[in-house]
C-alpha cells in the first residue's frame, strides 16, 4: 500500500557495506508472484523464502546491473557531507539518538539544514560565482541553462550569498532594472545566529517582492530580500517577514520583522519583534555606513537584522592561490600571493572565518574554480577544496607563500 519506508538512527555514520535489511513482500495473487519470482532468478539473495504470495529474503547488496561508479573525489565530498552532518548532530549533545525522544521542530532549524541538498549545494555554486566576479544574469543563465535549474530557483540562491551588501544592491538593481524609488532592501544576517532561520510567512501591505524572502536562511549565512512600491501609486512599500529559530538555549522562538519606506511625509520604519535582534539601517546610499537609528527619510531604505546584536558583516571573498606547509606536509596558511591585500592566513583563522560567514575562500585554476569548505574530522577541523576538474585547485597542490 505505500513504497517507502526508512529508519535512521541518528548520530551513527554507516557505510553502505554495513547495511541491510530483511524483506518480505506479499504481492496480490499467484501470476505476480511468479513474475517477481522470475524476475531475481539467478540473484543468490540470502535467506529467499516463498510462503503462498510472499517473498522474503535479506538485501545486503545489489545483484542487478550495478549503477556506474562514483567517482572516487564525489565520493570523498558526499561522505565528507554525510560526516559533517552526523557531527553537526552530535554536536548538539542529546542524551542518546532515540529520534522519539528529540523535538523534531528543534531540529528544522538546528544546523541540520545541509539536509536541504539541492539548496545547500546551489547556494555554494551561486556564492563561488560571484565569489569570481561573475554577475547575476551569466550567473542564472548558467545553472538555468547548463543545469536546467528554474531561474527563480537560482535567484533565491543568488539571495543568500556572501557579499558586499553595496555590491549585491547594486547587481539586483541592474538585473531586475528597478529605478531609485521607494522600494526596501531587506538583509538577515544570521552569520553567527545559534541556528537556522525557517521562513513562516510574509506580507506586503503596500508593494510586491521583486526579490522573495529566502525560505531557509542557513546558519552562518545572510539572506537577502526586496520589496518594491507599487508604481503608479501614491504609497511607498511596507511589509513584514517571520522567521522561527532556536536561541542560545535551545528555545525555539519566532521573529516578525517590519519594514517601510513611504511616500510624502511619513518616516521610514523597521522593527524587529524581538528584543535581542539588532536592526541597522542607511537610505539612498547603499554603500554608506549602517546606523542603529531607522534615518526618517531618504529613499529606497536599507535594513539590515542581525541575530545577535552585531553590526552588519560585509563578507569578501578570497582567491587562495598558494598556501604554505609545515615540515610534515600539512597546511597551515592561505595565501593569496604578492598582488593580494590579504595573507598569509593562519589556517585556524580561515576556519573561523568560514564557519562565521565572515570570508569566503576558493582556488581558480585555469578558469576551474573550487570552494574551499571547513571538514569537520575526530583530529580536528582542516580545510579542503571541493572536488572538480583541475588537480591543481588542490590547497596541497598550490604553491608555497
Amino acid at each position: 500500500m505505500h513504497w517507502w519506508l526508512t529508519g535512521f538512527k541518528w548520530g551513527v555514520l554507516s557505510d553502505p557495506s554495513q547495511l541491510s535489511v530483511d524483506i518480505a513482500i506479499t504481492l496480490k495473487d499467484t501470476a505476480m508472484r511468479d513474475a517477481f519470482i522470475a524476475g531475481i532468478a539467478g540473484r543468490p539473495y540470502s535467506n529467499l523464502n516463498v510462503a503462498g504470495t510472499t517473498v522474503s529474503f535479506t538485501f545486503d547488496q545489489p545483484f542487478a546491473v550495478p549503477q556506474p561508479p562514483m567517482p572516487a573525489a564525489t565520493r570523498a565530498a558526499v561522505e565528507a557531507t554525510n560526516q559533517e552532518i552526523v557531527s553537526t548532530y552530535n554536536a548538539l549533545g542529546f542524551p542518546n539518538n532515540d529520534p522519539n525522544q528529540v523535538e523534531a521542530e528543534f531540529l528544522t532549524v538546528a544546523g541540520l539544514g545541509q539536509l536541504h541538498l539541492a539548496d545547500y549545494l546551489g547556494l555554494a555554486a551561486s556564492q563561488l560565482a560571484v565569489g569570481i566576479g561573475k554577475d547575476i544574469p551569466s550567473i542564472v543563465s548558467a545553472l538555468s541553462d547548463g543545469f536546467g535549474v528554474a531561474a527563480g530557483t537560482v535567484e533565491g540562491w543568488l539571495n543568500g550569498v556572501s557579499t558586499e551588501f553595496s555590491t549585491w544592491v547594486s547587481e539586483v538593481e541592474k538585473y531586475l532594472g528597478l529605478p531609485l524609488d521607494f522600494s526596501c532592501y531587506v538583509m538577515i544576517d544570521n552569520t553567527n545566529g545559534a541556528s537556522d532561520l525557517l521562513l513562516t510567512g510574509s506580507t506586503a501591505k503596500y508593494g510586491w517582492y521583486v526579490v522573495s524572502p529566502p525560505a531557509w536562511v542557513p546558519q552562518g549565512t545572510v539572506g537577502r530580500f526586496v520589496i518594491q512600491d507599487p508604481k503608479p501609486s501614491i504609497f511607498g512599500s511596507e511589509g513584514t517577514v517571520s522567521y522561527n529559530y532556536c536561541d542560545g538555549s535551545l528555545t525555539m522562538r519566532t521573529v516578525v520583522l517590519s519594514y517601510e519606506c513611504p511616500t510624502g511625509f511619513n518616516n521610514n520604519r523597521a522593527a524587529s519583534s524581538q528584543a535581542d535582534w539588532a536592526c541597522f539601517a542607511k537610505s539612498g546610499d547603499p554603500s554608506a555606513a549602517w546606523s542603529t537609528s531607522v534615518p526618517g527619510g531618504g529613499h529606497p531604505l536599507y535594513i539590515s537584522y542581525g541575530t545577535d546584536g552585531r553590526e552588519p558583516s560585509e563578507v569578501s571573498a578570497r582567491r587562495v592561490t598558494h598556501t604554505r606547509k609545515d615540515l610534515d606536509g600539512d597546511i597551515t596558511h592561505l595565501g593569496g600571493g604578492s598582488a593580494a591585500s590579504w595573507g598569509p592566513v593562519p589556517i585556524a583563522a580561515a576556519i573561523q572565518q568560514i564557519r562565521s560567514g565572515a570570508k569566503t575562500y576558493f582556488t581558480s585554476v585555469a578558469g576551474d574554480a573550487a570552494l574551499v569548505r571547513v571538514i569537520a574530522d575526530p583530529d580536528g577541523p582542516y580545510l579542503r577544496s571541493d572536488p572538480d576538474t583541475a588537480a591543481a585547485n588542490n590547497l596541497d597542490a598550490l604553491p608555497d607563500c
